[in-house]
């Protein structure tokens, strides 16, 4: 697996720890982390998230992956930002555990005015 700072997966205790911070997994919860984490930064698709995981065909009205991955949003808590989903490809664990800091232009004069 790629290393990530800070985030140490636990395939004999099936469990995640962030900073220190020990996160239990399920089972299926820890099969998907541990995908992401060893492809971290690259995206792995939907389809081979289910083959993989639940062992089964993809069927675009199953949510069930979507369910999983919101619950480890949950209990990666102020983490959860790690946990990327790309619409209409799949998902991705970010490959750093600083968050990043976005800056936004500041709106200029000569900037054309939006009219409604």
């Amino acid at each position: 697996m790629k290393p990530i700072t800070g985030v140490v997966l636990e395939a004999t205790a099936r469990r995640m720890s962030i900073d220190g911070t020990v996160l239990p997994l399920t089972t299926v919860e820890y099969e998907i982390l541990s995908r992401l984490t060893a492809a971290a930064g690259s995206i792995i698709a939907r389809e081979q998230l289910i083959a993989e995981v639940f062992e089964r065909q993809f069927n675009p009205e199953d949510r069930s992956l979507d369910v999983h991955i919101h619950r480890l949003r949950k209990k990666l808590g102020s983490h959860g930002w790690l946990l990327v989903t790309v619409r209409g490809s799949g998902h991705m664990l970010r490959a750093f555990t600083t968050q990043p800091t976005t800056t936004v232009p500041a709106a200029t004069d000569d900037a054309p005015a939006h009219h409604a």
